[in-house]
């Protein structure tokens, strides 16, 4: 096949997905506190979701954080100290940060016509004091519901967030790595995922079988805390270090996904394919 008919991509066997999982928790070890910090900084900016209008904002720019993350890992792997500021780097090139924040829109539509569309139908759900009530975050309003529809809602919103999170996993990089346009971005992110199936259902697999443990493990401290009367605030904290340590990964095992199979090299932008076995290994610790 002639090299330049050649897709603009990799194709990867499936063990990749474990391999992308611990270079990442090795790029995580290699400055913790740094990318903490930097995740933190996150869960604040998530918290301006609540808020009317710029929450609105927040909400369309989530490409904008989600590339700032993969920017952090990327000075991470290129062995630079990594500073807070570099999560708000991709703001400093405006045609990037306009097509990730046009992005951020997109797939939000998307999600949203596709979960109303799943949700039409519900007479509990069109009670605008009802959802006035649960947008606020109102748990007997929630419990009062049919637990059919809480399931019916809740597999609506699974759907609806993994859709958008397709569409925008190798986007976002494709776009803030390899300044590709949106459309050509999603297109061709669309395709590297489905050429690599495997490796993602791996990846999956393996972080749901993490995850679940950690979870159960978190669920008996707190129950424990609770019944010893002790403080809320050592709940809290067990459940944000877990949650920002998942982030993380998550946003580490994207990092080297995109990494290897467009294979980003030390300089901007993708470097040639490179059918080479040697390749396989460069971003395992």
């Amino acid at each position: 096949m002639d090299k330049d008919s050649r897709p603009p991509f990799r194709v990867v066997p499936a063990s990749r997905g474990l391999a992308w999982l611990i270079t990442a928790a090795n790029l995580l070890r290699q400055q913790t506190w740094r990318l903490l910090t930097v995740a933190v900084l996150v869960q604040l900016a998530m918290t301006l979701t609540r808020l009317p209008v710029i929450g609105l904002i927040v909400a369309l720019g989530l490409p904008i954080l989600t590339a700032g993350m993969l920017h952090c890992f990327d000075q991470v792997r290129r062995g630079l100290p990594l500073s807070p500021v570099a999560l708000f780097a991709p703001l400093g090139n405006r045609r990037l940060a306009m097509r990730l924040f046009l992005l951020g829109g997109l797939i939000g539509l998307i999600a949203i016509i596709l979960i109303s569309w799943l949700l039409s139908g519900i007479q509990e759900l069109q009670d605008p004091e009802l959802l006035a009530r649960i947008e606020q975050g109102d748990i007997e309003a929630v419990l009062a519901l049919d637990p059919a529809v809480v399931q019916r809602a809740f597999f609506a919103i699974v759907i609806g967030v993994s859709v958008s999170g397709t569409l925008g996993y190798f986007s976002v990089p494709l776009i803030w790595f390899g300044e590709m346009r949106m459309g050509q971005a999603i297109t061709t992110g669309i395709k590297a995922l489905v050429k690599n199936w495997l490796a993602f259902l791996l990846l999956g697999v393996i972080l749901v079988a993490l995850s679940l443990p950690i979870f159960l493990v978190l669920g008996l401290l707190m129950g424990v805390t609770a019944v010893a009367g002790g403080p809320g605030i050592i709940q809290y904290v067990l459940i944000l270090f877990a949650v920002l340590l998942i982030q993380l990964l998550m946003f580490g095992t994207q990092y080297c996904a995109y990494a290897e199979i467009f294979e980003l090299g030390d300089g901007e932008g993708n470097g040639p394919v490179d059918d080479s076995e040697a390749r396989e290994d460069q971003f395992v610790a």
